[in-house]
């Protein structure tokens, strides 16, 4: 039974993992929707509330998997499978990641979540 809870918790964490990356690149089509597209105050408002909605989707996976993830370092497991701990640095937009880091030539490293197949 452990076993099968172990396999279940990282194909859980993983699944998660899917959602929250697909919610960031919703919010980041938002936002250059927003930025590029949108005209006037009404389109302006909506594109701002939608881009609320999606971060509150997206903190609310992310209280999901930190859930699942405590869960997963209370039982005896010898593979994550790549899974680690999911800080708030790591939930960023891989576009503002490209803006913030390579053109100003530094080197850091992209997020994990985004490297994790």
């Amino acid at each position: 039974m452990v076993q099968w809870e172990i396999e279940c918790r990282i194909g859980n964490g993983h699944d998660i993992l899917e959602k929250i990356r697909q919610g960031l690149g919703v919010k980041s089509f938002l936002i250059r929707q927003q930025r590029y597209e949108s005209r006037g105050y009404k389109a302006s408002t909506r594109g701002h509330g939608l881009t609320q909605q999606a971060e509150k989707k997206i903190a609310r996976l992310q209280k999901v998997y930190q859930t699942n993830w405590k869960a997963l370092l209370a039982l005896p497991v010898a593979n994550l499978a790549g899974l680690q701990a999911l800080e708030s640095d790591d939930l960023i937009i891989r576009s503002s990641w490209h803006d913030r880091y390579r053109h100003h030539g530094s080197e850091s490293e992209l997020p994990w979540i985004w490297k994790l197949v």
